[in-house]
């Protein structure tokens, strides 16, 4: 009787030995240690905004100042609304900015 031991990675397996076995005369019993790795856990990004520190006040001053009737010069509404949403999106970013955390 003749144990094989195949792997695809020579570094893979570690103490390789051959112990008598009492059973038979003829074989011999193939040990060895296999080195596994664990798996590689995948992180995540979450970007959020954190309000603790921001009051309403500033909202609404900082609101209440964007040029709201520059968005008449465009004549296709899909451009007003752009320019509205990136306005907005500019205030919020000022007072309440991205914060990003690995999970």
């Amino acid at each position: 009787m003749i144990d094989l031991v195949t792997t695809n990675g020579s570094k893979s397996l570690k103490n390789i030995c051959c112990v008598q076995c009492d059973l038979s005369d003829l074989y011999q019993m193939v040990c060895f240690v296999a080195k596994l790795k664990p798996p590689v856990k995948m992180t995540r990004h979450v970007l959020y905004r954190s309000n603790r520190k921001s009051e309403e006040n500033v909202y609404v001053h900082d609101i209440s100042n964007i040029p709201y009737h520059v968005r008449e010069i465009f004549d296709d509404v899909d451009d007003a609304y752009w320019f509205y949403e990136t306005l907005m999106k500019h205030v919020i970013d000022e007072d309440d900015p991205l914060n990003k955390k690995i999970v």
